[in-house]
């Protein structure tokens, strides 16, 4: 009896130190993080990414809602996405979905709308500026030179 106990107890331990382990590199940083990726892990890397930005991408431009969630159906986003890569042995597809391409997925999307976002502010600034180039410059450059005709 004692010895069961102290064998659950052990076994909530490792559980913990696992969750710990994963709850160190969450986000953005985990996902940027390629040197700890095997070969595999690499070129499924740039099979997503290739996918994301060439494919899904032009036409999606928001995920859809539950895009999350792992799904066998052809035409989620996680089945279309893992029909284009390979999952190394070990791992089932849900648990490579998940741990791996599901992050590689959301920060490539991120990373392509800001990216958008972005260039629309600098198309927007650039004509806000050329208005007020054109309405304003002209009657500065002509206030200066009065200035210093008089003087």
């Amino acid at each position: 009896m004692r010895k069961e106990k102290e064998e659950k107890e052990k076994e909530i331990q490792d559980l913990r130190s696992l969750l710990n382990q994963r709850r160190k590199n969450r986000g953005k940083n985990r996902v940027r993080r390629k040197d700890n990726m095997s070969g595999i892990d690499r070129l499924n890397v740039r099979e997503v990414n290739h996918y994301i930005k060439k494919v899904s991408y032009p036409y999606l431009k928001i995920l859809p809602k539950k895009w999350m969630k792992y799904s066998d159906h052809p035409k989620t986003m996680c089945c279309r996405v893992m029909s284009k890569v390979e999952v190394p042995k070990g791992l089932t597809k849900q648990i490579y979905w998940e741990e791996t391409i599901r992050p590689l997925v959301n920060e490539k999307c991120g990373a392509l709308k800001a990216n958008f976002k972005e260039a629309c502010k600098i198309q927007y600034r650039s004509k806000y500026l050329d208005l007020l180039d054109t309405h304003m410059f002209f009657p500065s450059i002509l206030i200066c030179y009065c200035a210093t005709s008089v003087l």
